[in-house]
């Protein structure tokens, strides 16, 4: 294993992250909410999960949350997640899910998980 520490959105970050089978991001993606960072996360996305790899990915749902710990949020749909990871993905499945803060709270999230196929 490899702990590569920097800025997910910043394409030269690919070659040190090299060749992947998985990626996994439970809370990083919809604290990207400029397009020059959220486009940079997918170039990398693309760029280190191999052919056969997957990607998981998991952000506040469109009718999720619009600020998490006071800071804003982009909220995806699986139809934004599609478009962002790029044609040579397929969509495996889907998942909405609505996680309940400790204090009662809803959370809704869109998890998607995708197959590189090129």
């Amino acid at each position: 294993m490899k702990l590569v520490a920097g800025d997910i959105a910043d394409p030269a970050i690919a070659s040190e992250i090299g060749e992947v089978g998985l990626w996994h991001d439970r809370a990083v993606l919809h604290f990207l909410t400029q397009e020059s960072q959220w486009r940079g996360y997918a170039q990398n996305l693309r760029a280190t999960v191999r052919p056969g790899g997957h990607a998981i990915l998991a952000a506040f749902a469109l009718d999720g949350a619009e600020m998490c710990n006071g800071l804003p949020v982009r909220r995806y749909g699986v139809e934004m997640l599609t478009e962002l990871v790029g044609d040579g993905f397929e969509l495996v499945r889907e998942v909405d899910h609505t996680y309940h803060q400790p204090w009662g709270d809803p959370r809704p999230y869109v998890y998607a998980l995708f197959r590189r196929v090129a």
